[in-house]
């Protein structure tokens, strides 16, 4: 059986076994450095799929749709998936000042998702 490359982006200190872990910085031996805002340092069609839970939305839309979704589509292999776990407003029942706490710059809808990628 093939071993699957799963890039995990934005890991802070939550490490999987078997993942690329990486990080804007290292937060515990194991971590790759890698700013998801920045060209990424791996090859075209080089992960089978990316997973990046609650980082992403700490992002300006700019960095989104110029850096992180191009990079994305780009280091991933035809067929590969990217997961990932991002405050949508639609299924929040939070107030606004909830959604966007914790150096939050921007919320998500599925609407505008779609019109991104």
């Amino acid at each position: 059986m093939e071993h699957l490359k799963i890039l995990h982006i934005g890991c802070a200190n939550r490490i999987y076994e078997e993942f690329i872990n990486t990080d804007f910085k290292v937060w515990i031996p194991g971590q790759q450095i890698m700013d998801i805002a920045q060209p990424w340092p791996h090859e075209d069609e080089s992960v089978d799929g990316i997973v990046s839970m609650h980082v992403l939305q700490q992002l300006t839309w700019r960095e989104l749709a110029f850096v992180t979704f191009p990079e994305s589509y780009r280091v991933l292999k035809k067929g590969g998936v990217m997961r990932v776990g991002v405050p949508m407003v639609e299924i929040m029942d939070r107030p606004l000042e909830y959604l966007l706490g914790w150096k939050n710059t921007n919320l998500f809808s599925f609407d505008l998702l779609k019109r991104v990628l």
